[in-house]
């Protein structure tokens, strides 16, 4: 049983890795209403939960996995692209931020910067 399952996820795997697309059924999640106090006849007491396959989110971490790792190797990405990066955090893009601002100030140079928020999409 163990080497069917094996040779299935290789055999999904492949056709993930070759073809670039996966099978959108896989995405597909079973939302369940579970109540949360108060009256069971008023929605608003109540919060979704989603029940998805294990399958496609095995399949997305394995290959951002192996992206990432390609990444690394390559050297594909700028130093400063902090985003996606197992190594990368708040603290050392706060750090590289500053230390760059100083540097220029000690070298008496003029510095400017423009900063975006991106909001985050709110889904109700």
């Amino acid at each position: 049983m163990k080497f069917i399952f094996e040779h299935l996820f290789a055999s999904l795997l492949k056709h993930y890795e070759t073809k670039g697309v996966h099978i959108i059924r896989y995405k597909y999640a079973i939302i369940l209403p579970i109540h949360k106090k108060g009256d069971e006849f008023i929605m608003s007491n109540y919060k979704p939960i989603s029940l998805l396959l294990s399958c496609p989110k095995i399949l997305e971490t394995i290959m951002f996995n192996r992206l990432c790792q390609y990444e690394h190797t390559n050297k594909i990405l700028a130093p400063e692209q902090f985003s996606f990066r197992k190594e990368s955090n708040i603290e050392k893009v706060t750090f590289s931020l500053t230390d760059s601002v100083l540097f220029s100030l000690n070298l008496q140079q003029q510095i400017g910067g423009i900063f975006m928020i991106y909001p985050r999409l709110l889904i109700v």
